[in-house]
């Protein structure tokens, strides 16, 4: 057996009542060089995921929109099934009116806007939804960085060009 755990709550209050370390024999620098080899070994396969989709703007694959969007679909869905959640689906969202996707409930702020989403004003949006439309519900900090908000409005643009109602 590599390790033996012991029954105390700590390893202080282990290392008090036994004398010794409460993971005995566990080579720990060779779990934490294994640990390392894993994610360095699976970090390319996570890349080369989209390698043949590409965005509008440039050659870099959409896979790092995918990687923001992992961000926001704790709260929004897009695709063919997507529905409302704690926010709204983002489906067809450029040219759509902020704050009027049917069915969905907004705040003041963005259902009184009079906007049209458009790329340069989700653009702003996701550098700083607080700034844009002060008031917002929506519990989400921005993303400073110009090129991951492109790649994100690529990946959005790409996966909600059809309604969820047409499909």
């Amino acid at each position: 057996m590599w390790f033996t755990i012991c029954s105390h709550v700590s390893t202080e209050s282990h290392r008090r009542a036994c004398g010794r370390s409460r993971y005995s024999g566990f080579p720990v620098a060779l779990a934490r060089n294994c640990l390392l080899a894993l994610v360095v070994l699976a970090l390319p396969a996570c890349d080369s995921a989209d390698s043949g989709t590409r965005s509008a703007h440039g050659d870099e694959p959409l896979s790092r929109g995918a990687a923001l969007w992992a961000r926001c679909r704790t709260c929004h869905q897009i695709g063919p099934r997507a529905r409302h959640v704690s926010g709204p689906q983002l489906n067809q969202l450029i040219g759509r009116r902020v704050g009027a996707s049917p069915g969905f409930r907004y705040s003041e702020a963005l259902s009184g806007s009079g906007e049209v989403w458009t790329r340069e004003l989700l653009d702003q949006w996701l550098a700083s939804p607080y700034k844009l439309f002060r008031g917002t519900s929506m519990n989400f900090g921005g993303i400073s960085d110009p090129a991951d908000r492109e790649a994100l409005i690529d990946y959005l643009i790409e996966r909600g060009d059809q309604s969820a109602e047409s499909l």
